[in-house]
């Protein structure tokens, strides 16, 4: 049987939380659920995830879709090219 047990406790500077239970609730595992609150303005945008402008230090790819584009072509041209190599056998 489960129960249910609720307390409020602050998250310290180094992320860490510290709570003490009650002596009703006996020792062994637990599994601990964290709610906290999310300011709008802290999403973050697509602009600062590590993805964004990763080809911008790149020389060679200046023209980031023109590479994609040539890559889906090889990629179209080698899935023909086997098609038709399957047909012939």
């Amino acid at each position: 049987m489960q129960a249910y047990y609720e307390i409020e406790t602050d998250i310290t500077a180094n992320h860490q939380l510290h709570i003490q239970l009650p002596d009703s609730i006996p020792q062994g595992r637990a599994k601990i659920k964290v709610i906290y609150e999310v300011e709008e303005n802290t999403k973050r945008k697509f602009e600062d995830t590590p993805a964004f402008n990763m080809w911008k230090d790149r020389n060679d790819m200046t023209d980031v879709g023109g590479v994609c584009c040539s890559i889906k072509k090889a990629k179209i041209t080698r899935c023909l090219c086997h098609a038709v190599a399957l047909q012939q056998l």
